[in-house]
């Protein structure tokens, strides 16, 4: 009779997001522009403004500005809500960007807790 030990704690998926989290923070902070897969679709480029906490489920959303649209950059006022455990090849660029003075994580239209922020 065998006996199975499981070594370390977490899924694969659990670390993963747990790793974008983290890379997402330094983004953040340093005000610098990442790039990502969302969904499996392709690459894009994004200045990241929040990192948020749902409170609906808990998972952790990333609230981004999607710099590569194709009618151009999108706006403070259309910032995306990206679920991180769907960003795929999130890489953090040395592109900085100067943050909308406009943008308030605080507005009620952005539901959760913040765990980062410009």
């Amino acid at each position: 009779m065998g006996i199975s030990l499981k070594f370390g704690f977490g899924s694969g998926k659990e670390k993963a997001v747990a790793k974008s989290e983290t890379r997402l923070r330094d983004a953040i902070a340093r005000k610098v522009c990442i790039t990502a897969s969302y969904d499996r679709g392709p690459i894009h480029l994004f200045e990241p403004y929040a990192l948020l906490q749902s409170s609906d489920n808990g998972s952790a959303i990333l609230l981004a500005v999607r710099m590569d649209g194709p009618a151009g950059p999108s706006s403070h006022e259309d910032l995306a809500e990206l679920e991180v455990s769907k960003l795929g090849l999130l890489e953090v660029t040395s592109q900085e960007f100067t943050p909308d003075p406009r943008f308030n994580v605080r507005d009620p239209k952005y539901g959760g807790t913040v765990v980062a922020t410009v």
